[in-house]
């Protein structure tokens, strides 16, 4: 199921989704700066000369440098500290000032800088606070902070940690002018007295994908301004600096504004003066405190299709006050529901409703009327089932309805079909036909049936229940999956290249080898599965002769054939390891064939490596054994391709991770990592207390004791040069076992307690998962005061839930299993 999340707010905008809306009457015909357009949102007035900024937004850039280590800061946001600052922020990593233990009225500005695709980031602060006042984050050490009386600066790694090399060239750039260009400056002038600023100094950065249509290049710099209206809308300015005042095209700059992401609003202007334009909106954002005023509540709906009822639950922890809340089925308001009474976790209310119903629980604020929210929206699709059969010669797929009551509301069943020609395309990639279930039927009754048409081999067919409602400044759909077909080409297959190239029939059902045409390199095999079986079964064998680089090729060619089942490429017998020595990293390469391989043909990708790191750079022919350093500056999954097919084909792929893991045995920790590491590697933490850890060098196995009780907290950091990042975090505690049985005929699960330990059931939430998400957080609280081994609860479940999680919040600890 997909929900549009009401708390979501406009924060978070990146160029990928830039306020929209700007009135097509101005498109090509933007005013002067002297001009003046009627509008509901006053439009700032461009200056092209003016590249002044106010002293206070000098001062917080003034340590910012434009680049670090030849790395140039692709976004800059500013802010000045206010109550509302969260639900003006456009930026995820700006902060509070009170995140830093500072009043905002000692903070004038607070900015952030963020520098290339490794997203590293520097943030300063400025005002009138003594050195020692900020907090810097517990993850964060001195050697990546600067303090000043009125300056803070921050280095913060982008997986969280210290970045030095940020903090040491923004402490040199202190006290010298602004190191931006003219064109990034004239963009922040003409929005410097917003409250939250963001200036990209290169358009587009390189952080920054999925850019409309438009002319880039002529694009010197972009800033947008945020301000707050009322409670219950902002304001966006969006500014373009031109090469020069020819290069502005006034469509493409409105097709930036435009591009999506900023929902409904009232317009503005477009205003030019020589090469600055400008384009405002007014957007709907609720202030934060409107939104700690709205419930925070979800329905959670069960349906009884004897009586034509919905039972709608609170699913939430805490009480809700009713005052403004409405609910609507199918459009018309239920009345006398609440009746003034708080609505309570668990209690629920009883309805009319028929499958596909739509349920809208719509809240509107009482101090401020005219602002309206759906908390809560929800389709009734229990049991809204189908059965099908596929007539694969002829391309006809049948569905046939076996839900419990007639469905009056098809129009709400959108059936989306996507074709492809071969299994290689993605789901995004294959083309859609979308249509309604009301084109076959006007009501749907138990038995009733349709056919889809031209679905072939490899075709996609799905059937959601969608409903969209509007209701004051929130529009919010809502899709659930009530059907999923996949025409899937007979058989399954698999290429084992261990020793020699062999193909491997995997097929759940045996099937005809008459039906299936081998090829390799193009030509047909004159020996085929035909002439090795009769039947093809799970586990049948079909040696390959050819050679490294050919494609072997599996086609059926029975009933809606010809159509690939399966095909891969001979790829060289080799291997990569990654193995690390107390100084460092090494990539391996290995060929117990003895295998030599050309360096050009291999390509190493790793988010957080050394990106110039190839094997060409020292060889000439890889042989085995042969090795290159590699460095990583962050968490990473290292991945070798053999780049000799059009498609490059992964040889092997090495998780980072996997590398550096710890684990708790009891009340002691235990290095579960790969190769040889120095002990100052690792820092270990109890409780937020650093203590002497590992000691000279560490080796998979390596453990030492903890004096730890249950619910100490273990933490582990990968120092790793002049970053930290977090590799371990565990609650001490016993094991967290549970078993579970699930009755598909009463639809319900039995969930029991194994762990030898005694729980605080409030602490303990249970979520079952399949086309939607349940979670329970009180089940346990309901039965039981304590917890202890062998207890249990029973769950109804809706629906055919594929598997089940428990999750202890202190503990941080987590059980899940599947459900067959």
């Amino acid at each position: 199921m997909v929900r549009t999340t009401r708390r979501q707010l406009l924060a978070g905008v990146t160029m990928a989704a830039l306020p929209s809306c700007l009135s097509s009457a101005v498109a090509g015909e933007p005013t002067t700066a002297s001009e003046s357009s009627p509008s509901e949102t006053a439009t700032p007035t461009p200056d092209s000369d003016d590249t002044s900024l106010p002293d206070t937004l000098k001062a917080v850039l003034d340590p910012v440098p434009e680049s670090v280590d030849s790395t140039q800061a692709s976004r800059i946001s500013i802010a000045t500290p206010s109550p509302e600052q969260e639900s003006t922020s456009v930026t995820m990593w700006n902060q509070r000032a009170d995140e830093f233990g500072l009043d905002e009225d000692s903070v004038d500005r607070i900015a952030t800088a963020i520098y290339g695709e490794d997203r590293n980031r520097i943030m300063t602060l400025v005002g009138s606070f003594d050195a020692n006042d900020p907090n810097a984050p517990e993850e964060i050490p001195d050697s990546a902070v600067h303090r000043d009386d009125g300056l803070f600066i921050l280095g913060m790694a982008s997986q969280g940690g210290a970045w030095t090399d940020g903090v040491s060239v923004a402490k040199d750039a202190i006290d010298d002018d602004l190191e931006f260009s003219e064109e990034t400056r004239l963009a922040l002038a003409q929005v410097a007295d917003s409250s939250t600023v963001q200036v990209f100094p290169s358009f587009p950065p390189s952080t920054v994908s999925g850019l409309p249509d438009i002319d880039t290049e002529v694009l010197e710099s972009v800033a947008l301004g945020v301000d707050r209206i009322d409670p219950t809308a902002v304001q966006y300015a969006i500014v373009g600096v031109y090469t020069d005042e020819s290069a502005y095209d006034a469509d493409d700059f409105e097709t930036l504004l435009k591009d999506p992401g900023s929902g409904d609003g009232s317009v503005g202007t477009v205003k030019q003066d020589g090469r600055v334009a400008i384009g405002s909106i007014e957007i709907a954002s609720p202030s934060s405190e409107l939104r700690e005023r709205s419930p925070d509540l979800w329905l959670r709906v069960q349906y009884d299709a004897e009586t034509g009822t919905a039972k709608l639950l609170h699913s939430q922890d805490e009480p809700v006050s009713t005052d403004g809340l409405a609910l609507y089925i199918d459009g018309q308001e239920v009345t006398d529901v609440w009746n003034g009474e708080e609505f309570g976790p668990k209690e629920a209310i009883t309805v009319e409703a028929d499958l596909l119903s739509s349920i809208v629980l719509e809240w509107t604020d009482p101090e401020n009327p005219e602002y309206q929210t759906v908390v809560s929206q929800e389709l009734v699709t229990d049991r809204v089932r189908f059965e099908e059969d596929y007539a694969r010669e002829s391309g006809t797929l049948t569905l046939t309805y076996t839900g419990p009551k007639p469905i009056t509301a098809t129009d709400r069943i959108e059936i989306e079909h996507r074709s492809s020609s071969t299994q290689e395309y993605t789901y995004r990639e294959q083309e859609a036909d979308t249509g309604s279930l009301a084109a076959y039927h006007d009501t749907l009754s138990p038995g009733d049936k349709f056919e889809i048409d031209g679905v072939t081999l490899h075709d996609r067919v799905s059937l959601s229940a969608t409903h969209s409602v509007e209701r004051g400044t929130t529009t919010q759909s809502l899709s659930s999956s009530v059907y999923h077909f996949r025409a899937q080409v007979p058989g399954h297959f698999t290429l084992d290249q261990q020793e020699e190239p062999t193909l491997v029939y995997g097929g759940r059902r045996a099937r005809d080898p008459a039906n299936y045409r081998v090829t390799v390199a193009g030509t047909e095999l004159s020996d085929g599965l035909e002439d090795e079986y009769d039947t093809l079964e799970s586990g049948d064998e079909f040696p390959i002769d050819g050679e490294v680089g050919d494609e072997v090729v599996v086609e059926w060619t029975g009933a809606g054939g010809p159509a690939t089942a399966f095909n891969a490429y001979i790829t060289p017998p080799v291997s990569f390891e990654l193995n690390h020595a107390p100084d460092g990293f090494e990539l391996v390469y290995r060929s117990e064939q003895g295998y030599e391989g050309d360096p050009d043909a291999f390509k190493i990708e790793a988010y957080g490596s050394d990106s110039k790191t190839k094997f060409t750079e020292e060889y000439e022919t890889l042989e085995d054994g042969d090795s290159v350093d590699i460095a990583f500056d962050r968490m990473s999954f290292l991945r070798v391709e053999w780049t000799v097919p059009e498609e490059p084909v992964r040889i092997d792929g090495i998780s980072l991770r996997q590398m550096v893991e710890f684990e708790m045995d009891g009340t002691s920790l235990r290095f579960a990592g790969e190769g040889e590491w120095s002990a100052e590697a690792f820092g270990v933490t109890v409780d937020g207390e650093s203590i002497d850890g590992f000691s000279d060098t560490i080796t998979k196995g390596d453990s030492i004791d903890l004096d730890v009780d249950t619910g100490s907290t273990v933490e582990v950091v990968w120092e790793n040069g002049s970053t930290e990042v977090d590799i371990f975090s565990e609650t001490v505690h016993p094991s967290f076992e549970f078993t579970v049985e699930y009755d598909s005929e009463e639809e319900s699960l039995t969930l029991t307690s194994e762990t030898d330990a005694k729980l605080d059931p409030a602490e303990v939430a249970v979520s079952t998962y399949g086309s939607q998400i349940e979670t329970n957080p009180s089940v346990w609280a309901e039965e039981y005061d304590v917890v202890e081994a062998g207890d249990s609860i029973t769950l109804s479940v809706s629906g055919e839930p594929e598997g089940l999680a428990v999750e202890h919040e202190s503990w941080n600890a987590y059980f899940s299993k599947g459900i067959e």
